[in-house]
């Protein structure tokens, strides 16, 4: 039997099966939650959520809408929280965990940009994101932050801080610069409504950066998540500033081509092509020589654009 622990919540249920909804409706009721409505279809959603001053909490049965409709309406209602899980006796034992997590995470609502902070992510295929941050990190004088799920990152000169507590480690650092190395994602909407310990950790980098960097290889699956990515990020409510890094540039044909689909895609952004060079896929040991070997070359050009963008 579940312990009680007086969640408190506004819980609006969208849930398609009738028996599966009671069983909900009465976990929650037990768990301290106020049942404010029963969402019968899509439309009677949308009605009540348009009209609803409270703060809620939606809870989404996997056969209630589409995955294209969640993140619409999801999108459309930014300021609740939706739960899309699954409603049979299996999935239900999770849900009050689950539902618990936010009110551990309802800080996130408050946090506030700080103009020191940047983070930078990448679509799936190790586009090179950490070895952008060491340079950046050593141009910068910058701290870099990474979580401890991440994998491991290459050696640098520079201070880095691996936590899964980001906020407690911001609070420590004043006004120094820091570059968060955040991985790699593909819709950020999605990510950003997923309550799993990784979407959370990102969703306090975005929230807390003044400067988003998102960098794609220069091939055609970099430009296939780099046009998803584009589509999905005009989704997003007060989102931070944002730079497109074409990472791996050739100049054959193929790399001309796709350097110019990737113009077309970040037409009225910020964007960085950075060349594919295998000096800068070294890791930066503590040899003062060995930074200074690339102080000249394209590679560090194109860094200090984004240092000076970022400044």
């Amino acid at each position: 039997m579940l312990e009680a622990i007086n969640l408190k919540f506004n819980i609006v249920t969208a849930i398609s099966s009738s028996e599966e909804e009671e069983l909900v409706v009465a976990l929650l009721d037990s768990q301290g939650c106020n049942i404010l409505y029963r969402a019968l279809e899509l439309s009677s959603l949308n009605r009540f959520l348009r009209d609803c001053s409270l703060e809620v909490i939606i809870i989404v049965s996997k056969d209630f809408m589409s995955s294209k409709d969640l993140m619409s309406i999801s999108n459309k209602y930014g300021k609740y929280r939706f739960i899309q899980t699954d409603t049979k006796s299996s999935g239900i034992s999770n849900l009050v965990t689950e539902i618990s997590q936010i009110s551990k995470s309802t800080s996130t609502a408050n946090l506030v940009r700080r103009q020191n902070l940047s983070t930078i992510i990448g679509s799936p295929g190790a586009p090179g994101v950490s070895t952008i941050v060491n340079h950046l990190a050593t141009k910068l004088a910058a701290t870099i932050i990474a979580a401890n799920h991440h994998n491991l990152r290459p050696k640098t000169i520079g201070k880095v801080i691996t936590t899964s507590a980001l906020i407690q480690q911001l609070n420590k650092i004043d006004t120094d610069r820091v570059i968060i190395d955040g991985g790699s994602t593909t819709l950020l909407t999605t990510t950003l409504a997923d309550r799993r310990l990784n979407a959370h950790w990102l969703s306090e980098c975005v929230a807390c950066s003044s400067d988003l960097l998102y960098t794609v290889n220069s091939d055609e699956n970099g430009m296939y998540y780099l046009k998803n990515f584009i589509k999905d990020y005009t989704n997003l409510i007060d989102p931070p500033k944002i730079i497109y890094i074409l990472n791996k540039q050739r100049f054959d044909r193929m790399g001309q081509l796709i350097q110019r689909q990737f113009l077309e895609l970040t037409a009225g952004y910020e964007s960085i092509q950075i060349p594919y060079d295998l000096r800068a896929q070294r890791m930066i040991t503590n040899t003062t020589k060995r930074l200074t070997f690339w102080s000249s070359d394209t590679f560090s050009k194109q860094i200090n654009k984004i240092g000076v963008q970022l400044t």
